[in-house]
């Protein structure tokens, strides 16, 4: 089985990965499978901490053999392409790949070959799965409830694979989403686009972004933060229940002061990380139709 879109999976079975990782995080002697005869292949042709280091984790819990292929190490520096890349890889033992790509929709091809699970850590500027896994992981855990929440997602929304993921899933479980982007329309979805200002009161969730300087190019004017982001001034004004979000990396004192970010107890942010293992043990398992 495949883990490449929330699109594809039913609300039911999203919201099944999700309580299980959180009580998977709570009591990891629940699962006593080992999966020694799996051997995953990480293929990450873009930079990655999170992401690729959790993946890496899951894998080691789980006792899946596993191998990193980065762009620079394998032979698609040599410009081999990543189907035959993937096939070489099966040829040699490989039943899992993990892989983040800077192609929209890089696994289209790959899907003719048969056999393998493909994970996808991440494509372009369209879907980060695993990403939105762990996100809705830690409001859950937070407030219980995703119902009547009123989410913000703050930054380059246009050029983000997290902010058109985690919107689609907010979007099915009728959570209130504001949109506060950096550029005046927000091409990916016809919504309104709001000034932080205007909603910080109300909003829950508080889910900031970088700007996505690898996709394209933008500069970042001195008075960003007072616009985008979360400062001492502006902290005072959201709800003592809120929690704040981040994909990582950071950008300190551009999205978030760095006194906010070190002080503030609504900064979940490393929370955030930690739930990126155990949401991907859960996707490997959902993958080995071991979800039970």
């Amino acid at each position: 089985m495949h883990f490449l879109s929330l699109e594809n999976i039913e609300l039911k079975k999203i919201l099944k990965i999700v309580t299980f990782a959180i009580d998977l995080k709570k009591n990891f002697q629940k699962i006593n499978d080992k999966f020694n005869n799996f051997m995953a292949a990480n293929i990450f042709l873009e930079p990655s901490t999170r992401t690729y280091t959790s993946f890496k984790i899951a894998e080691n819990k789980l006792g899946i053999k596993s191998v990193d292929f980065f762009k620079n190490n394998s032979s698609i520096e040599k410009n081999e392409s990543l189907f035959d890349t993937t096939e070489t890889l099966k040829a040699l033992g490989f039943n899992l790949f993990v892989i983040r790509s800077e192609k929209n929709k890089y696994y289209e091809e790959l899907l003719k070959i048969k056999d393998i699970s493909i994970i996808n850590a991440g494509d372009g500027n369209l879907d980060h799965p695993s990403q939105t896994i762990l996100d809705l992981m830690t409001i859950y855990e937070h407030f219980g409830t995703f119902k009547d929440l009123n989410i913000a997602i703050i930054g380059d929304l246009n050029y983000s694979r997290v902010f058109l993921s985690n919107y689609k899933i907010f979007k099915r479980l009728k959570t209130n989403i504001f949109c506060v982007s950096i550029e005046e329309k927000i091409s990916k979805l016809k919504v309104k686009n709001y000034k932080l200002s205007e909603i910080i009161e109300k909003i829950d969730v508080f889910i900031f972004l970088r700007v996505q300087r690898e996709r394209h190019k933008i500069s970042i004017s001195n008075d960003y933060n007072d616009f985008f982001g979360l400062n001492e001034k502006n902290i005072k004004k959201i709800k003592d229940t809120a929690i704040i979000l981040h994909p990582g990396p950071v950008n300190r004192d551009v999205e978030i002061s760095s006194k906010v970010l070190d002080n503030d107890k609504r900064i979940k942010i490393l929370e955030q990380v930690k739930n990126g293992i155990f949401a991907r043990i859960t996707i490997f398992l959902y993958c080995l139709n071991k979800l039970t």
